[in-house]
């Protein structure tokens, strides 16, 4: 395809901003259980060991589901499993806003991180298809 083409083609498609808006929310999702630490020990009654575990229930569901991601988002797309990915972590965030214990606020990091798996993938996705292939170093961040 010619280069120009691939510019407006990446304008057009890039100008809605869900991509890097749902890139970004990823990254504040986890990294958010450090700033709040201090709160999350205090309405919880759990110590630093505790904390750590819950931070780390969005790091276990993300490491696992890289590869099915993987494979959902070659075999249908990037839209449908970007959408799975927005809903997901909503769900999660809204949930772990109102959990009333540790267990409850793990699961819904869980849920985050599994939202931010295929936030990720499907990014990645649509750079690759977007955009001419010596951008994707840059344009992944």
């Amino acid at each position: 395809m010619h280069r120009q083409q691939h510019r407006r083609r990446a304008a057009a498609r890039g100008s809605s901003g869900v991509p890097p808006r749902s890139s970004s929310s990823t990254t504040i999702s986890s990294r958010s259980s450090r700033v709040i630490a201090s709160d999350l020990a205090r309405d919880f009654h759990v110590n630093a060991g505790a904390l750590g575990g819950l931070a780390a229930y969005f790091f276990y569901a993300y490491a696992v589901l890289q590869i099915p991601v993987g494979l959902a988002v070659d075999r249908f797309g990037p839209r449908w499993p970007l959408t799975i990915a927005i809903g997901l972590a909503a769900t999660g965030s809204l949930a772990f806003g109102w959990a009333a214990s540790s267990g409850w606020a793990g699961l819904a990091r869980l849920v985050i991180g599994a939202g931010a798996a295929f936030s990720f993938i499907a990014c990645l996705k649509l750079v690759s298809n977007w955009f001419a292939p010596g951008r994707f170093a840059t344009l992944r961040g």
